[in-house]
């Protein structure tokens, strides 16, 4: 291992005599990088680099930035065939004793990124401290784990040769935004990162060059880009590079509930890959433990603003959905004005707060979540007697809301889902909470286990949740056409068939979001437990998707900007 000592500048010259005495002890060679600091910090560089023989100073011409002066060293320490840089800042708040421990920790680890645990005293602004433990939680978030105790201090341990390579293959910002994505970007390539705890002192007569608006919209971009990038790099990495990544947000999420269909185009809707691995499920539940509500609801609007204006084929959907509820009278009245781009963001946006507000509630993080019942107390009395219920629910509102349900009513709930990860879900499920009355059943299409299953959930008093409406992904599905919010639409016909075979209540349920962290949960009974002749099935099975699709439209134009069917729901192929 062959070390040096590595510090950005930037018109610092009163502090900076300072740091090089207490750093002389140690005896390893110093890069002082200058970012285009004004005269009196040059001055004193050059007088500093005469005195101590083991001091390079290399001058950027132009102030770059924070993050382009560390990437201008990083580059130069591996030039000058160092295998590690020790990384302080210019401003005293490090200290000097420290280094050792980070020497011992980089020759115990050479290919571990080491990061500066600040141990902070009273000196520490409230604001900054309030903005640490915001990043803390959109870091631990974004990479889904808690392994990066801080990813804003300056004091930290590079190793050079897999540094230098991440930067050739990965595009970082140059300013104080380089610091958590430099970290996020080293693990997510898979870099050990070790924590050292560290004093850091603030000088309140000390220079900070953090820009409060620039700097602080340059981190939430930063964030929201890792955001998006997330999904697409875990469905690169399961697809392999010759399948292209597709939109994941909006099926990135773990499962409202059951997706028993796509759109009458033979399921273009289940082509959109479900990439929701543990690590890609956690990065929203991570932001709703950590961040301060408002600030997480800012910040999923920006997303929200982002998605819009780089999403086509969203954009268009939600546009034609809103101006086929433009269409009618009732859907003018709900709009209020005719749909806009800035209809689309706040359908958009919707979809990302239901999003948002479901991690929340499954971790256990909104515990003053308010819900108002509709016609819950039918499936409570049924619940106190032991029977079971098929609830028929739909992409209109937050479906997992009834988790929250279950947990206060302890109702077992099971969601019928076309996945393939039914498992892993599961799994997840559990882990925010023991004990969680949710499962998911999976369906495969070639076997009729899931009907067993179903069968056994509701003679053990259990409730079944699907959504239905969305045509299952299988030519072969059974699907039937009806009129829909003023046009032909296609539905799947295996839901209201199943209820009409097992001959068990069925109700028409959703629950939809009323104001902030409030939401309303809505029953409606549309078939009876009667027994139906064989010969008769059919025939019940379209009624009740008639009462389904009556119920689904009038709720839908209650609030028209919460249905979450991001696709042409009415597009109807001639070869379904």
């Amino acid at each position: 291992m062959k070390p040096c000592l590595l510090i950005p500048i930037y018109d610092h010259g009163r502090e900076i005599p300072g740091v090089l005495e207490a750093l002389a002890v140690h005896g390893l060679p110093c890069l002082v990088i200058d970012d285009g600091s004004a005269a009196p910090t040059r001055n004193a560089l050059e007088t500093l680099a005469a005195k101590h023989p083991w001091v390079e100073v290399h001058r950027r011409e132009r102030n770059g930035g924070r993050g382009a002066a560390l990437k201008t060293g990083y580059r130069l320490a591996q030039r000058r065939g160092f295998s590690h840089a020790i990384q302080l800042d210019a401003d005293g708040q490090h200290d000097p004793a420290d280094v050792p421990r980070f020497l011992a920790a980089a020759a115990k680890d050479p290919e571990a990124l080491l990061l500066g645990a600040p141990v902070f005293d009273a000196s520490i602004p409230k604001s900054r401290l309030y903005g640490r433990q915001l990043s803390r939680g959109m870091v631990w978030g974004l990479t889904g784990s808690f392994q990066v105790e801080d990813p804003l201090c300056g004091f930290r341990g590079i190793p050079l040769a897999a540094t230098v390579a991440l930067l050739d293959a990965t595009p970082t910002g140059d300013h104080m935004e380089f610091d958590p994505e430099f970290v996020i970007a080293h693990v997510w390539r898979g870099t050990v990162v070790r924590n050292l705890p560290t004093r850091v002192v603030y000088d309140p007569m000390g220079l900070s060059h953090f820009d409060m608006l620039r700097d602080n919209a340059r981190l939430s971009w930063v964030y929201t880009r890792a955001a998006f990038a997330l999904p697409l790099r875990v469905a690169r990495r399961r697809r392999g590079p010759d399948r292209l990544p597709v939109s994941p947000e909006f099926r990135g999420s773990p499962p409202a509930a059951p997706e028993p269909g796509g759109p009458a185009t033979g399921g273009r809707w289940a082509q959109i890959d479900e990439v929701g691995t543990a690590q890609s499920l956690r990065i929203v539940f991570g932001m709703a433990r950590y961040v301060p509500r408002p600030v997480a609801l800012a910040l999923v609007s920006v997303i929200a603003a982002y998605y819009t204006l780089t999403n086509s084929e969203a954009r268009r959907s939600s546009r034609a959905y809103l101006e086929r509820m433009w269409a009618l009278p009732e859907g003018r009245a709900a709009l209020g004005r005719a749909p806009s781009l800035s209809t689309v963001f706040r359908h958009i946006r919707e979809f990302a707060v239901a999003l948002y507000d479901r991690m929340t509630v499954w971790g256990g993080v909104l515990e003053d979540l308010n819900a108002d019942h509709d016609g819950s107390e039918e499936v409570f009395e049924m619940e106190r007697a032991g029977q079971g219920a098929l609830v028929l629910g739909s992409h209109l509102g937050s479906a997992d809301m009834l988790w929250s349900i279950s947990r206060r009513h302890d109702l077992r709930v099971n969601v019928v889902a076309f996945f393939g990860n039914a498992q892993r879900i599961n799994a997840f499920l559990e882990s925010l909470d023991p004990e969680m009355h949710v499962r998911v059943i999976e369906i495969d299409p070639d076997s009729v286990r899931a009907a067993f299953e179903i069968r056994a959930c509701l003679a053990r008093g259990e409730f079944v949740v699907i959504l239905a409406d969305r045509v299952p992904p299988k030519r072969a599905a059974r699907v039937a056409e009806t009129t829909f919010l003023g046009a032909p639409a296609r539905f799947p016909l295996s839901p209201f068939r199943l209820a009409s075979a097992l001959g068990c209540p069925t109700y028409f349920a959703l629950c939809v979001r009323t104001g902030d962290a409030r939401y309303k949960t809505v029953l409606r009974h549309i078939g009876d437990g009667r027994p139906v002749p064989r010969q008769d099935r059919e025939k019940r099975a379209r009624e009740l998707l008639e009462r389904y699709t009556g119920h689904l439209e009038a709720w839908c134009l209650r609030f028209p900007l919460q249905w979450f069917n991001f696709f042409d729901f009415w597009e109807l192929d001639e070869n379904p």
